[in-house]
């Protein structure tokens, strides 16, 4: 392909150079001029290992170029990979105004060459709600639809600085929001040759996983810290801790927990949370991410009870009440917080747990005292009794099968379970 890497700062010069090697036409595209003529005699205007023999080599070659005339560029390639800084403004919010105009300059420049084709794909990092407004600068700039011959793609990029060519050709995934005719095309022809798991889906959400992951890894780089200063007041050696942690690939290091969901509750993570919180307060070691972490969970209680009640439903039935499927156990269940909530307000409640239904009373002791006048039978008859449904156990999907569950009901998932999607009602918790 012939490709246009507008922007030659550190990701657009990387690009560059290995989209070259990959076999592509480039023509680099920067108003710096101490970039242009750098790329231009062959040098990467970026220090970045093996970066200067794959830029040389394609200028020797002939598929690197570089100019600051943006007609220039789009005259020489059919796609534009932009790669334009979003540095913070002293706000903290991102300064999208560089890849604002150079979307915009790369749209009147398709308008003055009269293109009725071509595919802008943005590798600089920005939020959803800038993807939409790019999309609608360049349409309108271009004069073109994205229904004929624009194309559209959002393509974050996961290069670390230190080993970003090696991260380029062997890549964690690789991530495109694409719309418009053609564009799905021409992203799978744009990293030829290298083998990684590839992912098309809408442009905001392709712009969020690449928040995502980094969000994760400052969350990851702040709890190892957190550890080794909690290790270091209590005499305990922290990297013997944190080795033997990242040797579960079970659990810790996994996508268990990772889904949004519901809030976590049961006999060990609160009771946890606050003893560690509890010893940091008494060592005078502040835990700013431990001590944000109950505060995060009852947030997620607080959203869901006043979720449910806008809905301001006739009854409340729950699916499953203990923390976990597969247990009984209500310790400090975020559900029962909300079904407490709930009836304090004055809610009717009812409750199908088939687990909780095997729960034996003695003359002494009913460990579910609470809850027996809440308890439903089955399915079939919260289904009667309840409006809004609230699944927090999947339960075996045989259960559902023949439920009259419709518009009268309101069914929200917290279990993200396919198979309920069929009812005409159902909602999950993020959506």
């Amino acid at each position: 392909m012939k490709i246009a890497v507008v922007g030659l700062g550190y990701i657009g010069s990387v690009s560059c150079g290995c989209l070259a090697h990959l076999g592509h036409e480039v023509v680099g595209l920067d108003i710096d001029p101490h970039k242009v003529d750098a790329l231009a005699e062959g040098r990467p205007p970026v220090i970045e290992q093996g970066l200067a023999a794959l830029v040389a080599t394609a200028h020797q070659e002939g598929r690197l170029t570089a100019t600051h005339d943006v007609d220039v560029a789009l005259a020489g390639s059919d796609v534009a990979l932009v790669c334009v800084a979003t540095p913070s403004r002293p706000d903290g919010g991102a300064d999208d105004s560089q890849l604002i105009a150079a979307v915009e300059a790369i749209g009147q420049g398709l308008r003055r060459a009269g293109r009725d084709t071509y595919t802008v794909i943005v590798r600089s990092t920005c939020l959803p709600d800038v993807h939409r407004r790019l999309q609608a600068i360049l349409a309108t700039s271009s004069g073109l639809s994205y229904e004929q011959g624009l194309g559209y793609a959002s393509n974050p990029e996961f290069l670390r600085e230190g080993s970003a060519v090696e991260d380029f050709f062997a890549p964690p995934k690789i991530v495109f929001g694409a719309r418009g005719k053609g564009a799905e095309a021409v992203c799978r022809d744009l990293y030829l040759g290298i083998a990684a798991e590839t992912f098309f889906m809408d442009p905001g959400a392709a712009a969020l996983v690449k928040y995502a992951d980094n969000y994760y890894h400052a969350v990851k780089v702040t709890f190892g810290n957190e550890i080794g200063l909690l290790c270091q007041q209590l005499g305990v050696d922290p990297y013997a801790v944190m080795d033997v942690f990242c040797k579960d690939r079970k659990l810790n290091i996994s996508s268990r927990y990772l889904r949004p969901g519901a809030p976590f509750g049961g006999s060990c993570l609160p009771k946890d949370v606050r003893a560690l919180r509890h010893v940091s307060r008494e060592m005078d070691v502040p835990l700013k991410m431990l001590q944000g972490v109950d505060a995060s969970n009852r947030y997620q209680i607080e959203r869901l009870v006043a979720r449910i009640e806008a809905a301001d439903p006739v009854a409340v039935g729950f699916v499953g009440l203990s923390f976990k499927e597969g247990t009984p156990d209500l310790r400090e269940s975020p559900f029962l917080e909300i079904l407490r909530r709930l009836v304090a307000r004055g809610r009717v409640v009812r409750v199908y747990d088939p687990l909780l239904l095997e729960m034996v009373a003695t003359p002494d002791h009913d460990p579910i005292a609470e809850l027996r006048p809440h308890l439903a039978e089955d399915l079939a008859s919260l289904a009667v009794a309840c409006d809004y449904l609230i699944v927090t156990q999947k339960l075996g999907t045989q259960m559902w099968d023949g439920l009259q569950i419709g518009r009268e009901h309101h069914l929200l998932d917290l279990t993200a379970d396919a198979d309920l999607r069929r009812f005409g009602t159902y909602e999950e918790l993020y959506r």
